[in-house]
């Protein structure tokens, strides 16, 4: 055995090499086009052409070095290796016990090394085959130190994290609470990017509203947390009531005169002033704590009745909510326990005597009892007006509004991106048009509302990079499996406009509060499908709304292995088995898939496989004001 320097035009393949195809890899040509071969090739003496060579081992690198002009590469000669020794070398040289290769995070380590000696990142580009995002990405994930990378992979059995997800760790690395969100969102197949854009939208928006609240603390502006009782907020309100008259349209709610709205402005000086953020912890809303008294007309002059009737009621000593309360019942539903009927004058003197003041139809007082069995009240029927057990309507807490507003719209927008990717493709993933048939006979709302829709088109053109002109011209000429993929776009950009763009399209997560544009259960046929045939791997609130369950800031995953019943109860009793045994809903995605999703555009999901050639009613609250994914760690 020697060592030799051998031209490449010398060199040839052993006739039974086992494995005689494939090419070199970009990486590899790379590194070759810049270092040369460094590794030397095994060889054998050819025994039919005197002065060449068979190749053993090495014939990816011979190759490289033939593509990349490289004339000669190094070589261990082996002279007297019969057939059987040489069959044997190539097992020996590629054998996992004996030739580990580097895991990610050593590969990691190595460039960070390098980096650190002195090495330059477009060095790395160029030796390495790397791309400038994955050098970055690498230096990143370098900062992770030993025990975060050990704590990463004791979160759960078998978790190797990527380069990617080391890049994220090592960002959030000092901060206790967010490296627990990313690991337990990875633990149930939460996209870990996902997660982070979640913290770092959660933390800027935290810093802002820690701005917003000392700006209108030194302005002496109060801010409340919810909106007061008889408040109504500016976008409803005129400057003055002069003309709050009635005689603005009954139909469109709205003063001829833009110029006429109450701003914040305008609105400075008045003693009533107050704000309180009701969606988002950057976009305060401010409000009149009392209209009426600091004489402000209305936008809409039924609401203008009725907060009028609501100040008469004050003024007579009325406690005034702002609807019926769950246990709360009518009193011209009620008797007393001596069963007269009870009226209003009558219950007056009772502890749970309320009264509000209707928001439909000409504006009426609606008199009430806060709990009726307590009081020794009876209904009319003769039946204990029990209170126990009522029906209540879950209202999730504020924080959670403000947060889950933030995920539906980080969700929306790390979706778009993965349909941007999904409807460029010459083919719609399998089951396509099935599916398209059944909503096309269902016509839920936003696609009736949307389909060739100005705002939709806009997203079809996000999502495909054509206009619906263009993409008519392609559709003369486009196979049947590019057709599909036309059609499919159309369909989501009108259902992405509709399920979580402006005003009360963010509700769409809710389930006390519905988007009046797009059911839940339409938006939960539309994200299953998604998920189910295209490939996209939802994030926790997403899920919520795909099983058709509340929301409650954990993900419904998580909710069935420690203890909560979401998932179980919406799917079956395999589900929660599923999940503990690593097959839940989003275990089609294997690890080379989730590999594939990180690298493509830092997206939360791939694509799916190709199709080829061959009920809840709006929230009826008319007083209240309607409501790139990162994948480097910066």
């Amino acid at each position: 055995m020697t060592f030799q320097v051998i031209a490449v035009d010398k060199l040839t393949p052993h006739p039974k090499h086992v494995r005689p195809n494939g090419e070199p890899s970009q990486r590899l040509l790379a590194s070759v086009a810049a270092r040369g071969v460094e590794e030397a090739l095994d060889v054998v003496p050819n025994p039919q052409e005197d002065g060449s060579f068979w190749i053993v081992e090495g014939r990816r690198r011979w190759l490289a070095a033939c593509k990349t002009g490289r004339p000669e590469v190094r070589c261990v000669v082996h002279w007297d290796l019969d057939e059987a020794s040489q069959h044997l070398l190539q097992y020996l040289a590629n054998d996992s016990e004996t030739r580990l290769n580097h895991t990610e995070r050593q590969q990691t380590l190595a460039l960070t090394f390098a980096i650190g000696a002195g090495a330059t990142r477009k060095e790395a580009r160029s030796q390495l085959g790397l791309k400038a995002k994955e050098v970055q990405q690498h230096i990143h994930a370098g900062r992770l130190s030993d025990a975060g990378y050990q704590r990463a992979t004791q979160a759960f059995e078998g978790y190797q994290p990527s380069i990617l997800e080391q890049a994220i760790l090592a960002e959030f690395e000092d901060d206790e609470e967010a490296t627990e969100r990313l690991l337990r969102g990875r633990r149930y197949r939460e996209p870990m990017e996902a997660v982070a854009e979640n913290i770092r939208k959660e933390r800027a928006d935290e810093a802002e509203h820690e701005r917003l609240l000392a700006a209108f603390s030194t302005a002496g502006v109060p801010v409340t947390d919810d909106l007061p009782d008889g408040a109504v907020e500016l976008d409803r309100l005129r400057v003055d009531d002069e003309r709050d008259d009635g005689e603005h349209s009954e139909s469109s709610g709205e003063s001829d005169e833009a110029e006429d709205f109450l701003d914040s402005e305008l609105h400075s000086k008045c003693p009533g002033r107050g704000v309180h953020f009701p969606y988002d912890l950057t976009e305060p809303v401010e409000y009149c704590t009392d209209p009426v008294q600091y004489g402000h007309g209305f936008a809409d002059a039924r609401v203008g009745q009725r907060m009028r009737m609501r100040a008469e009621l004050v003024e007579a000593g009325e406690t005034v909510t702002e609807n019926l309360p769950p246990g709360g019942w009518r009193v011209d539903q009620l008797r007393d326990k001596d069963g007269q009927e009870l009226t209003p004058e009558n219950h007056r003197q009772c502890p749970g005597a309320r009264v509000f003041v209707t928001a439909y139809g000409p504006p009426g007082a609606v008199y009430y009892c806060t709990s009726p069995e307590q009081y020794g009240h009876r209904s009319r029927t003769g039946r204990a007006a029990r209170t126990e057990g009522a029906e209540t309507t879950y209202v999730p807490p504020r924080d959670l509004v403000v947060r889950a507003n933030r995920e539906w719209l980080t969700a929306a927008k790390a979706r778009r991106v993965f349909l941007a990717q999904l409807l460029r493709r010459r083919t719609a993933p399998t089951g396509t048009m099935a599916f398209l048939a059944d909503q096309l006979l269902v016509m839920p709302g936003p696609v009736r509302a949307g389909l060739g829709n100005w705002r939709s088109e806009s997203l079809f053109r996000e999502f495909t990079g054509k206009s619906l002109t263009e993409a008519k011209e392609e559709a003369q000429r486009a196979t049947t499996g590019r057709l599909h993929t036309l059609i499919l776009a159309e369909y989501v950009a009108a259902m992405e406009y509709e399920i979580a763009d402006i005003g009360d399209r963010r509700n769409t997560w809710r389930t006390d509060r519905a988007n009046p544009y797009c059911t839940r259960d339409e938006a939960s046929a539309y994200l299953k499908f998604l998920k189910d045939k295209a490939g996209h791997k939802p994030v926790a609130i997403e899920k919520a709304v795909i099983l058709k369950v509340r929301y409650t800031g954990t993900d419904p995953d998580q909710e069935a292995v420690e203890g909560g019943t979401a998932l179980a109860a919406a799917e079956d009793g395999s589900a929660l088995r599923a999940v503990e045994a690593g097959t839940g809903q989003d275990a089609a995605a294997d690890g080379a898939a989730e590999s594939v999703a990180a690298a493509a555009n830092e997206h939360v999901g791939q694509p799916g496989g190709g199709e080829g050639d061959g009920d809840s009613r709006p929230h009826e609250t008319p007083d209240e004001t309607p409501g790139d994914v990162a994948a480097e760690a910066a």
